[in-house]
Parts: structure tokens; C-alpha cells; sequence
């Protein structure tokens, strides 16, 4: 985890742990508040609500993070073996990285792209273009046609 990564984190744990100290007093306020057991049941539930709904938006925008990117663009996760060539190379990339290896995912775009989307790594996913992967299927693919038609050999020898 990068230091900028680590300092971001921190600062959004802090928020929420500020917000809970301000929901906690209003909590303690409302409380002391109160006369009736009517009151304190009607608070308590009150407080519930507000406790649960936050726990709900929390889980919620971390767990579907990658879902949600990956419909913004309209990519689909590649099963094993569908695209061999990508699926290795970004498996070299992540072991030269040291790090686990990613999903692959494949959106449909004229702009040659990629970027990765998830908060942990175990959940990543690498997402290309299909723009980007045809033109590295041509940058490989060049080199491969040179030696079949014997052009790099007599292009080396001059």
C-alpha cells in the first residue's frame, strides 16, 4: 500500500469515526432528554434506524466498487482461458509487481485503454479495451509476420 494510498484511508476512517462521536453525543443528548420509557424506546429506535442505515450505505458502496465500475464502462469479466495472451501478460506484470494476480475484465471502446478497479487486492480487476488489445495484438503481431516472410533476416543482413 503506497503512502498516498495509507493517508487517504486514514482520513476516511477518520471521518467516519468523527461522525460516530457526533451521532454518540446527540445519542447521550437525547437521552438525557427524555422523561417517559416512551421517549427512550421511541429515541433508541430512532437511533437504531440511523445506526443500521449508515452500516448499510458503508457496506454497500465497498462492497459493489468493482460491479459498479465495471458496468459504468460496460466491461465483462474474462473467464480463464478466453483471452490466453492478455491473461498471461497481466499475470507477468502482477508477478514482476509481487502482488496477486488480478481478474481480467474486457470493455468495448475505440480508445486504447486500461485501468484497475478494486479496494483490495484479492479483489482486483485489470479491465483493457478492446482497442488497446487489438493494438497490441498488432505491435506483437508485426514482428511474427517479419519472420514468417523472411524480410527481418534480409533487413539484418544489409
Amino acid at each position: 500500500m503506497s503512502v498516498r494510498m495509507a493517508i487517504a484511508l486514514a482520513l476516511v476512517v477518520l471521518i467516519y469515526l468523527a461522525l460516530a462521536l457526533v451521532a454518540v453525543a446527540f445519542f447521550v443528548a437525547s437521552f438525557l432528554s427524555v422523561s417517559g420509557w416512551w421517549d427512550v424506546l421511541v429515541t433508541t429506535m430512532f437511533w437504531l434506524l440511523i445506526a443500521f442505515g449508515l452500516a448499510a450505505v458503508v457496506l454497500r458502496a465497498f462492497g459493489g466498487v468493482e460491479r459498479s465500475a465495471l458496468r459504468a464502462v460496460g466491461a465483462k469479466v474474462l473467464d480463464p482461458g478466453e483471452q490466453p495472451e492478455l491473461e498471461a501478460m497481466v499475470a507477468r506484470l502482477a508477478a514482476e509487481a509481487d502482488i496477486p494476480c488480478p481478474r481480467v475484465a474486457l470493455a468495448r471502446s475505440w480508445a486504447p485503454n486500461a485501468f484497475a478497479v478494486g479496494l483490495l487486492p484479492p479483489r482486483a480487476i485489470v479491465v483493457v479495451t478492446t482497442e488497446l488489445l487489438r493494438r497490441l495484438d498488432g505491435a506483437t503481431s508485426r514482428p511474427l509476420l517479419r519472420m514468417s516472410s523472411l524480410t527481418w533476416s534480409i533487413g539484418t543482413a544489409w
